[in-house]
Parts: C-alpha cells; structure tokens; sequence
C-alpha cells in the first residue's frame, strides 16, 4: 500500500558554506498537503544554522500559528532534539504500516512527543491522547 504524498511547496532554500563558515536558512510553505487523501492544514517550515550552537534550528507551524514541531540538529556528534505537537492526529495515516495487522482503522486524536537522542540511539517520550478509535483485526475480522 504504501504512502501517497500530494501537495504544493513554494518558497526559499539558501546553502552556502565558505571555508569553515555554513550558511542555512529555509522558508518554505507547504500547502494543499494530503497523505493517502487524508488532508492537512496548510503549514510554514523555517530552519537556520545556528553558528552559535553549531546545529540546525527547525520549526514548523501550522496556519493557525500553532507550532507542530521545534528543535535542532548538531552534524558534530550527530545529535537531536524535537518537540513535536500534533493536535490533530488522523490514525488513519497508520494503515500502510499496519496493513495485514489491522484494517479500516479510523480515528482522531493529539500526540505530544519528544525526540532525542545521538546517532542511531533515539529516545521518543511523551503521550498519544486516543478518545476514539475503531479498527477491524484483518486476522479474526473483528
């Protein structure tokens, strides 16, 4: 099954790097987002290298001015750190994962998560809210 992304993307991508100075600095709308016909608000994704800090800072927002994700990436290290608030989770985006397991999933809820960690060492911590769920076990039919 798989996933099917649709949508538009419009805006800037700068990279510059020069000896040891990096540059990065991203504004790009993205709009009309649908994954699977499931659609999505329309949201602005903004990243920048940090010299600072030496790590990319990323944030996505969604219409409503609401941040959907903040945080960063250190290259040195490989390290990171997400928040990420999704007030609006359609559970159907789980179906191609979980094709053969569960079928005809539907559903809404929120998540707050965080993602961290170094390498290919991550942590994911926080909460699904779920107030209504409903799936078929593809097994049983039930």
């Amino acid at each position: 099954m798989g996933y099917n992304f649709n949508g538009l993307l419009d805006g800037k991508l700068l990279i510059h790097v020069n000896n040891s100075r990096k540059y990065l600095y991203s504004d790009i709308r993205i709009s009309e987002l649908a994954v699977n016909d499931i659609t999505f608000e329309n949201s602005r994704l903004r990243s920048f290298w940090d010299e600072r800090t030496n790590r990319v800072s990323v944030t996505l927002d969604n219409e409503s001015k609401q941040r959907l994700v903040s945080g960063g990436y250190s290259p040195q290290g490989k390290v990171y750190d997400f928040k990420v608030n999704l007030p609006h989770v359609d559970f159907g985006l789980l179906q191609p994962i979980l094709d053969g397991v569960l079928k005809n999933i539907k559903g809404v809820g929120r998540a707050e998560l965080s993602l961290s960690g170094a390498g290919n060492k991550p942590k994911l911590e926080g909460f699904v809210e779920v107030p209504k769920f409903d799936a078929t076990v593809d097994f049983t039919k039930v």
